[in-house]
């Protein structure tokens, strides 16, 4: 349904010709997500407020959340057949981005990672601490869009056209990678090892 507010929740509620009482299943997971979203935050996401560099694992889990809400979504819109996946998934990354930025650069992906470690951006126990990170929050992902039931089809191998997806895979991780190297690692948003 794709709601996420109570109060919507309500008033789709009032308007529904479907009966029953399934919308209190809807606001009760959305005042979940807002305490999870909440305890997070404040536990290990928020900011320090005097200016001083977030802690490392503060930066490690910054890119666990951002890199398991945006497999989450890649996994939810590829075995589901979206037909805007490509939008959904975009801008997930884009929020992901803007929220966790400012405290781990938002790498959120383990090739990025090891493209701004080769530029010698990144130490190197930090890139091992992201990437984990960043494979931690993909297989939890993973874990959970198969629990709720969406896996891919039967007989599904990965190369069914051949092996004509590697060009494409190469040239927008490059894609992905470069932008990302001009957008989110400046000096500020990275912070002190």
């Amino acid at each position: 349904g794709a709601i996420f507010n109570p109060a919507a929740t309500i008033g789709f509620a009032v308007v529904s010709q479907q009966g029953g009482w399934w919308w209190l299943g809807y606001i009760a997971a959305q005042i979940s997500g807002s305490v999870v979203a909440t305890l997070l935050n404040r536990l290990f996401l928020d900011p320090p407020k005097d200016g001083s560099s977030p802690s490392l694992l503060s930066k490690f889990m910054s890119e666990f959340v951002g890199t398991f809400f945006l497999l989450f979504a890649v996994g939810c819109n590829t075995l589901l057949g979206s037909k805007a996946g490509a939008l959904s998934i975009a801008a997930t990354l884009m929020i992901m981005i803007y929220a966790l930025s400012p405290i781990s650069g938002a790498h959120l992906n383990p090739a990025f990672t090891l493209c701004d470690f080769m530029a010698k951006k990144t130490s190197g126990k930090r890139a091992l601490g992201y990437m984990s990170s960043h494979i931690t929050g993909a297989i939890l992902a993973g874990r959970l869009v198969a629990f709720m039931g969406l896996v891919p089809a039967e007989g599904y191998d990965g190369f069914s056209h051949g092996f004509s997806h590697i060009i494409p895979e190469l040239l927008y991780t490059s894609m992905l990678c470069f932008v990302m190297m001009n957008a989110t690692c400046e000096e500020a948003t990275r912070g002190n090892e």
